[in-house]
């Protein structure tokens, strides 16, 4: 399964701009990612949650420090990679398992993907095809 992750991570074309810049926020209807600053141009990404395919996290290994990041699967080829230094990351991961029913919950990934240091160690977190496979 692992193995699966980290090639569906390598083929996906995500749209990864500075952390710093941007900001996460959510509703009951999706995620938006904007500016964090006012901006005289705003621009922001607008997903439902009905579009999210699957999620996954990983570690980016920035020479000294780690980072991690949070892949987005959208309908098509899309992703949306979000990482944690953006304004309002910790609240987002927190609350997936409230909108994306059947997602792992913060604290049951978080220990398997920060350590050890420096490991990218991808994780599935939701898959709404394993819903759909999933007994009723």
């Amino acid at each position: 399964m692992l193995t699966r992750l980290r090639d569906w991570l390598r083929r996906r074309h995500a749209v990864a701009v500075s952390p710093s810049a941007l900001s996460i926020t959510y509703d009951s209807a999706g995620f938006n990612v904007a500016p964090a600053l006012a901006s005289s141009q705003p621009q922001h990404l607008r997903v439902a949650w009905a579009d999210v395919q699957k999620v996954g996290v990983f570690k980016r290994d920035l020479a000294i420090v780690d980072m991690l990041c949070l892949v987005v699967e959208l309908p098509g080829p899309s992703t949306v990679e979000l990482n944690e230094e953006m304004v309002g990351w910790q609240g987002f991961v927190e609350a997936l398992p409230h909108f994306l029913t059947g997602a792992k919950p913060f604290h049951e990934w978080f220990m398997e993907v920060a350590f050890p240091a420096f490991e990218t160690k991808p994780t599935l977190v939701f898959s709404r095809a394993a819903l759909g496979a999933a007994p009723k």
